[in-house]
């Protein structure tokens, strides 16, 4: 697939076959496109390009029926710009009808106001989104004549964890690995490094990139009874640890994320193995998800 000039968000618009159905909600204009990953099928799965001079980049996942479940969504795009130091993310979720777009969303999360409703024939809806977006207000675009069409909904954050509580997008494990992918590709490294308390793992992934499998923590805090394996280096004191698989049995939260600015850095973790509990507080970086055997 080819992009002469500008991205039509969703992309499934615009694709053969059109996986979905109504028009793009975002035309994002820029230079040197370039498609990193796509499907089988050539559909673009991680992309990049540059507006005004900073660059910018997409993850998108083809949902329909995920994994056999209805989750009421037909693709999700992650947005991820970055200029001067700092980057900000923007989520556009094509929900399968206007009310999945409504039902499924949490529009209030994190201090947002709500959402608002503004059908495509409004010939002002691209600036009645934006003025949305201003006010914290999430805009869902849908077709008043066809209540069973897909409806679009946009959101920005400064965290991803913000977009993935509101539209609840976090549990999308090909989407999270895209988006990680797309991070590396568009916040320099220096800048992804600078003041990091870098984690094994992190590490491997970002020297590496996808060429091998490193395990990942989980892109939301673990609860209670989650399991989870301990992924720690051989030069951690508590190493003698790595590879445990248990349960999570106590959460505790301290103000470590403010300081980093990543979120997850806040939580530690005790786990329960083999009956008894480790007497270690284990950070949300050296865990990651166990599968369930």
């Amino acid at each position: 697939m080819d992009f002469d000039g500008s991205i039509p968000l969703p992309i499934g618009t615009e694709v053969p076959q059109n996986t979905v159905l109504a028009n793009s909600m975002l035309q994002l204009h820029g230079d040197n496109i370039e498609i990193h990953d796509e499907t089988d099928g050539g559909w673009p799965t991680i992309i990049t390009l540059e507006t005004d001079s900073h660059p910018v980049g997409i993850a998108v996942d083809y949902l329909g029926t995920w994994h056999g479940q209805d989750v009421g969504m037909e693709e999700v795009d992650l947005l991820l710009s970055y200029e001067d130091g700092e980057w900000g993310w923007r989520a556009i979720v094509a929900f399968s009808t206007k009310k999945d777009a409504i039902d499924r969303g949490r529009y209030e999360t994190d201090g947002y106001n709500g959402h608002e409703l503004v059908p495509w024939n409004d010939d002002s809806r691209f600036e009645r989104m934006e003025e949305l977006l201003e006010e914290d207000v999430t805009p869902i675009t849908y077709t008043e004549n066809h209540p069973t069409y897909p409806a679009h909904a946009m959101q920005e954050a400064e965290n991803i964890h913000t977009l993935n509580r509101m539209f609840g997008i976090g549990k999308l494990k090909t989407l999270t690995r895209r988006r990680k992918r797309l991070f590396t590709k568009v916040v320099p490294k220096e800048v992804r490094w600078e003041n990091k308390d870098t984690s094994l793992q992190e590490l491997a992934r970002d020297i590496v990139g996808d060429s091998q499998d490193v395990p990942q923590p989980a892109d939301e805090p673990y609860e209670v009874g989650d399991r989870v394996e301990v992924y720690l280096g051989p030069d951690d004191s508590d190493s003698h640890h790595h590879g445990t698989v248990g349960k999570i049995a106590d959460v505790l939260e301290d103000s470590l994320g403010e300081e980093t600015e990543r979120e997850l850095d806040s939580y530690s973790y005790r786990i329960e193995s083999d009956g008894e509990e480790i007497d270690v507080w284990f950070r949300h970086r050296d865990l990651v998800p166990a599968s369930r055997s």
